[in-house]
C-alpha cells in the first residue's frame, strides 16, 4: 500500500512537471509567433520604446533662436514629432498637414535633425508650419537619428518614448487613425 502511494505521488509529480514544461514551451512558441508577425516598424517601435533619451540634449528654437534642453520641453501629454533631412520630404509634408488638422499649437513639438538650420527654417516657413519647432544640436538618441520615417512619440517620466508611431506616405489611413486617437487622448490637468 505504501509503495502504491509513493508510485502514485511520483506519477502525479511527473505529470504536473511535464504539463508545466508543456505550458512554458507553448507560451514561448506563441510569443515567438507573435514576434514573427510583427512588422519591422513594430519591432523598431518596441526597441525605441525601451531606449532612454538624453534629456540634457541641446535644442534651438527654429524661430526665436532660444536655446533649450529637451527636459525643458516635456509637458504631460505633449506629443513630439521627429523629422530629419534623411527622411522622405513628401512624407514629412503629409505629416505637417496632419498636425495642422488634428492639433493645437501647444499639443505637439517638432524635433528636427537637419544639416542646415537655415534650410529647416525655410522649409517650415514654406509649409506655413507655426508650431513649436526645435533644431537638435546634440544627440538625443543614436537610434532616432537613423529613422528614415517621421516618428511621433510622447515621453514618459523615465525619459522613454511611449505612444510611438512611424508615419508612412503609403499608409495615410494609419496616420489618420493615430492622430484621431492622440487628439482624443484624455489630457491631464
Amino acid at each position: 500500500m505504501r509503495n502504491l502511494l509513493i508510485v502514485l505521488l511520483l506519477t502525479v509529480t511527473l505529470l504536473s512537471c511535464n504539463q508545466s514544461r508543456y505550458d512554458q514551451v507553448y507560451s514561448e512558441q506563441k510569443y515567438n509567433e507573435s514576434l514573427n508577425r510583427m512588422s519591422q516598424t513594430d519591432s523598431l517601435s518596441y526597441v525605441f520604446q525601451n531606449e532612454y533619451l538624453s534629456l540634457d540634449s541641446k535644442v534651438i528654437d527654429v524661430f526665436s533662436k532660444d536655446e533649450w534642453i529637451i527636459r525643458d520641453l516635456i509637458i504631460p501629454d505633449r506629443i513630439f514629432l521627429y523629422i530629419s533631412d534623411i527622411q522622405c520630404n513628401t512624407c514629412i509634408d503629409q505629416e505637417l498637414d496632419m498636425i495642422k488638422k488634428f492639433y493645437k499649437s501647444g499639443e505637439i513639438i517638432l524635433l528636427c535633425k537637419y544639416q542646415s538650420e537655415r534650410d529647416l527654417k525655410l522649409y517650415l516657413k514654406l509649409n506655413k508650419f507655426e508650431y513649436p519647432s526645435y533644431f537638435i544640436k546634440s544627440e538625443v538618441s543614436s537610434l532616432m537619428e537613423r529613422f528614415t520615417s517621421p516618428v511621433y512619440f510622447r515621453l514618459s517620466s523615465e525619459a522613454k518614448p511611449t505612444s510611438v508611431f512611424f508615419a508612412s506616405i503609403s499608409t495615410p489611413d494609419k496616420s489618420i487613425q493615430y492622430h484621431t486617437l492622440q487628439s482624443n487622448f484624455p489630457r491631464s490637468n
